[in-house]
């Protein structure tokens, strides 16, 4: 079964790097350069994991994962973040991140991690570790203390201090499995034992954008209004050939708040944004290997129908179709 996974990242050379990587591995289900955008598409994206950056423009990291996770608590976020602070890392897991990666991980490190979380694990680093442990002691070490259990506060201490999870394992007498459910049950006594205080710490203004995203109903009329507007934004300006296009510049366009565009799509198209700007190259590659098969190579029509990746042209061209550009063209010769 293929594993949705969810970009959320504003920087465009991290976030393309990623994308391609989650291409090439599982189902790419959207991706975004701000939490906003990323909120605006939540009720209609079907989000398994989601790979989450903490400084964004706007809403951080941290409040999008507070105000998703209200509302849609099985979706599981992996911190995707630099270098950070104590503070920031324990503040993070408590707002309910299952899982933190540094951007320094490499390929193999990020596709396992989805794998962990998918089976219900929490990927946890000694760095990290130490981080959660520091920050406990300059909090409440009392509380936390009797928040986790003494085995808990065991094998967070020795991940702490560079353990790996096979060494915890043969140290405590048990099995790796068991440390992994250890590890996850950290995560969640940790969050919910600071719900209150998590949604505490936004302030009234990202609470109240949280809501217009999350929550927001469009009259009919101005749907319908929004869809016609789209469509021929798609016929004269084809914004989906820009590289860069987002759902925050498609509402720019249409001249309509991002949630108002978010909820046209999902209803009048009966798709997300990403699929309809995807829909959209697509239909436009099926063209060009109609008509000038002879003047594109496969590369040259995935470029021109908008995509900069060869991966994501491929993946997007067979769910569109139920085949390659090449079992396409065989077809059709």
């Amino acid at each position: 079964m293929s594993i949705n996974v969810t970009i959320v990242e504003d920087h465009d050379d991290i976030r393309n790097r990623l994308e391609e990587l989650i291409h090439s591995n599982f189902n790419l289900a959207g991706s975004y350069s701000n939490a906003e955008d990323f909120l605006s598409e939540l009720p209609f994206v079907k989000n398994q994991v989601v790979f989450m950056d903490i400084h964004l423009p706007g809403l951080t990291g941290i409040e999008a994962i507070i105000l998703a996770r209200r509302k849609y608590p099985q979706i599981q976020f992996i911190v995707y973040t630099i270098f950070e602070t104590d503070e920031i890392v324990f503040e993070a897991i408590k707002a309910g991140a299952t899982g933190y990666l540094l951007k320094s991980s490499s390929g193999e490190k990020i596709i396992e991690s989805v794998h962990q979380i998918i089976r219900g694990e929490s990927p946890m680093s000694g760095i990290i570790a130490m981080k959660v442990v520091k920050a406990m002691q300059n909090t409440n070490p009392q509380l936390h203390n009797q928040t986790l259990s003494a085995r808990e506060n065991e094998i967070l201490n020795k991940l702490s201090k560079g353990y790996r999870y096979k060494e915890i394992a043969n140290q405590l007498f048990i099995s790796v499995e068991t440390v992994r459910t250890h590890i996850r049950n950290i995560y969640e006594k940790l969050q919910v034992n600071s719900k209150t205080e998590a949604l505490n710490k936004i302030n009234e203004s990202s609470k109240k954008t949280g809501e217009r995203y999350l929550n927001s109903s469009v009259k009919p009329e101005d749907e319908e209004i929004c869809f016609q507007k789209i469509n021929q934004l798609m016929e004269t300006e084809k914004p989906y050939l820009l590289e860069k296009i987002t759902i925050s510049k498609l509402a720019e366009l249409a001249g309509w708040p991002v949630y108002v565009v978010s909820q046209t799509i999902n209803r009048k198209f009966n798709m997300g944004f990403f699929d309809l700007i995807n829909q959209y190259r697509i239909n436009l590659a099926l063209e060009l290997l109609k008509t000038n098969r002879k003047n594109y190579t496969i590369e040259g029509v995935a470029f021109q129908s908008g995509f900069s990746s060869k991966t994501a042209f491929y993946n997007a061209f067979k769910k569109q179709t139920g085949m390659s550009p090449l079992e396409f063209l065989n077809k059709t010769t």
